[in-house]
């Protein structure tokens, strides 16, 4: 797997981020009609009875948020590869946990139930993709020099005093 599709499924996963934690007002902003806010930290447990349970998100901004983790645990799977091995496992933990709270809060539409756990760092997601992108776009931008050693490692660099043009002379 190329490191490409992981930094194309990291970039849908950061911008998706961007609009569902600032529950598509980043959107106006960019028009021009009022200001952005921004989610950056969520955390928030509940269960219990003797209450109905009331979401403070809409359908859109839920389905922005699972669309958004789907795609970080996807991208951080194939990169698991490419990125220093605690990179992708802080990544896919993070992504993977927000993932499931979208899920149990999405799930109050099939049947009702009274759980809601959230937890959802939308600030260190994004700190975390851009950086994994930046480290992708470089390992994918370096090419491998060619090896003219049979062992693998590189070759030495070629001597042009010891290089004589023509036949060598016989004296």
């Amino acid at each position: 797997m190329k490191p490409k599709l992981a930094v194309w499924a990291l970039c849908f996963h950061a911008g998706l981020l961007i609009v569902a934690s600032t529950r598509l007002s980043v959107l106006s902003w960019i028009w021009g009609k009022h200001a952005w806010t921004w989610d950056y930290f969520q955390y928030a447990y509940q269960n219990g009875w003797g209450y109905q349970y009331q979401s403070d998100y809409s359908p859109a901004i839920v389905l922005l948020y699972i669309a958004a983790y789907l795609a970080g645990v996807t991208g951080y799977a194939m990169a698991w590869k490419f990125l220093p091995h605690a990179w992708p496992g802080l990544g896919g933990v993070l992504s993977g946990l927000g993932l499931v709270s979208f899920l149990i809060e999405g799930s109050h539409w099939l049947w009702r139930h009274n759980l809601f756990w959230l937890v959802s760092c939308p600030a260190a997601s994004l700190l975390l993709a851009g950086g994994a992108i930046v480290w992708l776009g470089g390992t994918g931008s370096r090419r491998a020099e060619p090896s003219a050693s049979p062992n693998g490692g590189s070759a030495a660099p070629l001597d042009k005093s010891r290089v004589t043009e023509g036949p060598p002379s016989v004296n």
